[in-house]
């Protein structure tokens, strides 16, 4: 599990566990960027990105898990991007502050 700060998860692979990559805030604002990283073989999500986390993803692989995708949820408090090619799943609901934007890039399910 990552909690907060700017961090850059790349080149790794995630296998055999209960969630691939478990992300969350403890109330901060957070900057994940997840690269290059394969998900695979995980019971429930490849990605849970939890407390309005709302991680960058870029050249994933997500296969035979239970939910090929990035588990989101929360509130948007800074402007953000969601894009990439792995699935994003609303586990709940996503509200976007006001004079915030939340952009979905073509592409992305």
């Amino acid at each position: 599990m990552v909690d907060d700060g700017t961090v850059t998860i790349q080149n790794n692979t995630f296998t055999n566990n209960s969630v691939g990559l478990k992300l969350s805030s403890a109330g901060g604002t957070p900057a994940f960027t997840a690269t290059g990283n394969t998900f695979s073989q995980n019971t429930f999500e490849a990605v849970q990105a939890l407390s309005s986390t709302f991680p960058e993803f870029s050249n994933n692989t997500a296969n035979n898990n239970g939910t090929n995708g990035v588990l989101i949820q929360g509130v948007v408090s800074t402007d953000k991007t969601l894009g990439g090619n792995i699935p994003f799943v609303i586990s709940s609901e996503i509200s976007v502050l006001a004079n915030k934007i939340l952009t979905i890039l073509q592409g992305t399910i």
